[in-house]
């Protein structure tokens, strides 16, 4: 007899734990989200610094080929 009885109109309110639990998904969503973002961003330093790195070593390769002759 409870089904028949007079009920508020809408959906029902989702119990408090749940909305906890779907927000803290959420908000674990998007720290997933922020750290992929952030490990390309590391990754892409890394790179840039090797690049630059690479060129000042062939930068100065040449100089240390010149210095390193023995002067007579």
């Amino acid at each position: 007899m409870a089904e028949l009885e007079e009920k508020p109109p809408g959906r029902p309110e989702t119990p408090e734990h749940e909305a906890k639990v779907k927000k803290m998904q959420h908000q674990i969503e998007k720290l997933k989200r922020d750290r992929e973002l952030l490990e390309k961003q590391l990754a892409l330093k890394d790179l840039v610094h090797q690049i630059n790195l690479d060129e000042a070593l062939q930068r100065g390769a040449p100089a240390a080929k010149r210095s390193s002759k023995k002067k007579r």
